[in-house]
């Protein structure tokens, strides 16, 4: 079966009661702990190895996203996936009780991922450097100047980097660089 292409993107939102004894330098640990204990929370651990989660910024509670996607063999139809979703929220609330946690929001969406279309392979190419190329130190080189079409200097001014009605419609088209000597 092709379970590459077929899976299930499953995001649970949740929070952890008073922070669990600590800032939000305790919750990035939880963060990383329940990264590795989502998937079997959920009950599907041999599917999905670790999950991604997400600490929310804020006081108060310790707030939480999590994102796994379950490889699948078919497509559940509307029914069977209300069914999935209830047994997993069924599940991680179960889960989440012992640690003071509680569950916001659970979602589960079908997701079929198109083939990767191969690449056409590309040619070696070789790039050549003028022999009077020379490169230089960043100290012996000035600023750039902006250069527009009509090959005058355009000032750098406050906004934009561009003096007011001078070069606004018009991208600069060359930049000149001084070397000192």
């Amino acid at each position: 079966m092709d379970t590459v292409r077929k899976s299930l993107l499953v995001r649970a939102d949740f929070v952890l009661g008073n922070r669990r004894g600590g800032g939000r330098l305790a919750c990035k640990r939880w963060r990383r702990l329940l990264a590795d204990a989502l998937p079997r929370l959920l009950g599907c651990a041999d599917r999905c190895a670790r999950a991604r989660v997400r600490l929310h910024d804020g006081e108060g509670e310790a707030r939480f996203s999590g994102w796994l996607r379950i490889p699948i063999e078919r497509r559940p139809s509307r029914r069977r996936l209300r069914k999935l979703k209830a047994k997993l929220r069924a599940r991680l609330e179960a889960g989440l009780l012992p640690i003071d946690g509680q569950v916001i929001k659970l979602g589960v969406r079908r997701v079929r991922t198109r083939p990767v279309a191969a690449a056409a392979p590309v040619a070696p190419f070789t790039l050549e450097v003028p022999a009077e190329a020379v490169v230089l130190p960043p100290e012996e080189v000035s600023a750039p100047r902006l250069f527009d079409g009509a090959e005058q200097p355009v000032e750098a001014g406050p906004v934009g980097g561009l003096a007011a009605g001078v070069g606004e419609h018009e991208a600069p088209v060359a930049v000149e660089y001084e070397i000192a000597s």
